[in-house]
């Protein structure tokens, strides 16, 4: 039959098997694949070939080699963000000598935001090489974020990856209860909270120092008291930045000093000694698309201590980050679009959520809030308030109030 007329034609395929066969086997022995034509497959009884689909990374060198690479491209990533935290340039605003020194701003170039020469020192690389790793080769600010390459939802939040802590975000759900949220919210909700009018047409009240319209602190202000219905929230706040895990990624990747020595606030001064209140509504002055948005911004440099933490309340919410367009109000289509294309993070907040931010986040990224025009899960009775805590050094003339 093999030497009929009929097999002259594969008669050559034919003669490649063997040769098909002995390569397939090496292959299968390179990756650790038992096969039960291989000895090691002989030996462990095995029938057929184990699927693709089951394999492991310590069964497929090749996946293996590959989550190796993945991780020490993480490691280095790692390394670097630590160095830029170790190594910022401090300046110190309105040239006050005694006011906080604080990590320089930029947003533009990041050429002058850090010590290159010891950030290349620390992680063991060129200046050039860590810039671009850090930045990008045009070393600009917003790039920051898309050379992080955070992991997204479908809807543009960010995965509360390991990444995040290292940029300066921290994200916790449920920090309080739903009944403890009740009660925050009754008191919160009451006729006898004092409400001011907030830029684009939100509500805020303020427990603390005395604010300026701009959020500044006024340079002679008075202490005021912030309530007992309060004091549980400020609690949980401290317990959460105090936990081992959390406190170690804010040693880490903060830019002061202070934090960086495991400080919450300023030395010798009470920590989150300030909670501003702010309040999204549906029916408070609504008018477009920017109706009760938060523009992007920084918050005071010079005034508040490096790490701050907010609480959300009532509904669900977002916060976005990004090194780019700052002082402007956005769209949540916006934020969402740019969020997708690596450009800001937008985090999604449960009700009774926690973020806390430092390090970069804090000094090199703008944040804020959209509009409650188009975003996701607002009704007719959307309430959602946020409650902002922030360490203020506390003057030695201050009075309650």
């Amino acid at each position: 039959l093999f030497r009929s007329p009929a097999c002259s034609m594969v008669r050559p395929a034919l003669c490649l098997v063997p040769s098909c066969v002995a390569l397939l086997l090496r292959a299968l022995e390179r990756r650790d694949v038992p096969c039960s034509f291989s000895a090691a497959g002989r030996q462990q009884g095995c029938l057929r070939q184990t699927p693709p689909a089951r394999l492991s990374c310590a069964h497929h060198r090749g996946y293996r080699c590959r989550s190796v690479m993945r991780a020490q491209r993480a490691g280095c990533d790692s390394q670097l963000l630590e160095a830029l935290a170790r190594h910022p340039v401090l300046v110190s605003s309105r040239g006050a000598a005694k006011r906080l020194r604080h990590p320089k701003i930029q947003f533009k170039s990041a050429d002058a935001m850090f010590n290159w020469t010891a950030v290349a020192a620390d992680a063991g690389i060129s200046e050039e090489e860590a810039m671009s790793k850090a930045f990008g080769r045009r070393h600009q600010v917003f790039q920051f974020i898309q050379h992080r390459k955070l992991s997204t939802l479908r809807n543009g939040s960010t995965r509360l990856d390991s990444k995040l802590p290292q940029m300066g975000v921290l994200v916790a759900q449920d920090v309080i209860t739903e009944e403890e949220e009740a009660g925050i919210l009754r008191y919160l909700r009451s006729k006898g909270m004092a409400w001011q009018a907030r830029e684009f047409f939100g509500q805020r009240a303020n427990f603390g120092p005395t604010l300026t319209k701009q959020y500044k602190v006024h340079q002679k202000y008075k202490m005021t008291a912030i309530p007992a219905e309060l004091q549980l929230l400020r609690e949980r706040v401290l317990a959460f930045v105090a936990s081992p895990e959390t406190s170690d990624s804010i040693r880490r990747f903060s830019m002061t000093e202070p934090a960086r020595q495991g400080v919450l606030g300023h030395v010798g001064h009470d920590s989150f000694n300030q909670a501003l209140i702010q309040r999204y509504k549906r029916g408070i002055n609504d008018d477009g698309h920017l109706s009760q948005a938060l523009p992007m911004h920084l918050d005071q440099r010079n005034d508040w201590a490096e790490l701050i933490a907010v609480v959300n309340l009532g509904e669900q919410g977002h916060i976005y980050f990004s090194g780019d367009k700052p002082f402007t109000c956005l769209t949540y289509r916006q934020m969402l679009k740019s969020a997708k294309q690596g450009k800001g993070i937008l985090v999604s907040l449960p009700p009774r959520s926690i973020y806390a931010f430092y390090g970069f986040a804090r000094y090199g990224m703008v944040h804020g809030v959209a509009g409650i025009e188009g975003c996701p899960d607002v009704g007719d009775g959307f309430d959602r308030i946020t409650v902002t805590w922030r360490s203020v050094k506390t003057p030695a003339n201050a009075t309650d109030r």
